[in-house]
């Protein structure tokens, strides 16, 4: 089984890492060190590797294969109005099916059913507007050719990692610490603040924030661009907003049964076989039984699931 549900989320593990330096073409070197990080990810993604590297930058993509095994390669190139685009990206997306539907009807084509095809055309026809239509779990880097800039975005519940170091010419990223470690730019220091976030904090972070001085953490709900003339843009596109709550109870019962079904039967799309994990309590039971019935009913068999003892 390459894939399992626990909780409210399929876990669905990926891992993506690269660089870029406006003071240097790519070179053999560079390479190397590339593949040395994407190598620190191989536990992240078991069924496919591969990089990217053009001009300035760098990508590396560990793939752990289960929406359109065949053509969700990546990392991914798209050509659209003589540009070229390259997507780094770890996550799923949940309403793949509904974006895809509108960039159909702009006249986009597909060359497979991967949410990864679809979120690279997503950003091609909408910019940086494209993670508003996004409902999903993701990290992902998106190299814009044409203009030789980054932009990367983290999903607003901050399921998917992302680490980065930056200075003025340099932008290193990756799904893990380690991988960015192995590029000879990014120190392991750790000072005051990494001590206190270590035992003061531990396992837990401050968000933003990593034990390591030179490295920081993309917070949950943000993204942000990387280029030769701007440096290091970061902005927020999303965040929980609470409102008074004034439905009655069986209004209530009824939006929350909706929400559940519905966030549940979105994250049973997949081209490998699905099970549940079963930890004892409510959340994987409802879920369990959800997605039973869902089984049942599209008669894709019977339902594994998993526990451990």
């Amino acid at each position: 089984m390459n894939l399992c549900i626990k909780c409210s989320e399929v876990i669905t593990v990926c891992g993506i890492t690269g660089f870029i330096n406006y003071k240097k073409i790519i070179s053999e070197s560079d390479k190397n060190i590339l593949f040395s990080m994407g190598e620190t990810l191989n536990r992240r993604g078991p069924d496919e590797k591969d990089e990217y590297c053009s001009n300035s930058v760098g990508l590396a993509h560990r793939r752990l294969s289960v929406i359109d095994i065949k053509n969700g390669h990546q990392p991914m190139i798209k050509e659209n109005n003589n540009n070229t685009y390259v997507i780094c990206y770890n996550g799923e997306l949940y309403n793949t099916k509904e974006i895809r539907n509108k960039l159909i009807n702009l006249g986009y084509n597909f060359n497979g059913h991967s949410d990864t095809e679809v979120l690279l055309t997503a950003y091609i026809e909408w910019g940086s507007d494209c993670v508003k239509e996004f409902n999903g779990i993701f990290a992902f880097v998106i190299y814009n050719k044409l203009t030789d800039s980054l932009f990367f975005a983290r999903d607003g519940g901050g399921v998917k990692p992302f680490f980065y170091y930056n200075n003025d010419f340099e932008f290193i990223f990756g799904s893990e610490i380690k991988a960015l470690l192995k590029h000879p730019s990014v120190s392991s220091n750790v000072d005051k603040f990494g001590i206190a976030e270590i035992f003061l904090i531990g396992p837990g972070r401050t968000p933003g924030k990593t034990a390591f001085h030179d490295i920081k953490e993309l917070k949950p709900g943000w993204c942000g661009t990387f280029s030769k003339s701007e440096g290091l843009n970061l902005w927020q596109y999303w965040k929980l907003k609470a409102y008074e709550h004034k439905d009655s109870l069986s209004d209530t019962i009824y939006t929350l049964r909706s929400l559940i079904y519905d966030s549940i039967k979105r994250q049973l799309v997949s081209d490998v076989p699905l099970c549940t994990f079963l930890s004892g309590g409510l959340d994987s039971s409802i879920i369990s039984a959800v997605a039973s019935e869902e089984f049942k009913i599209t008669n894709r068999g019977r339902l594994n699931t998993y526990s451990v003892d």
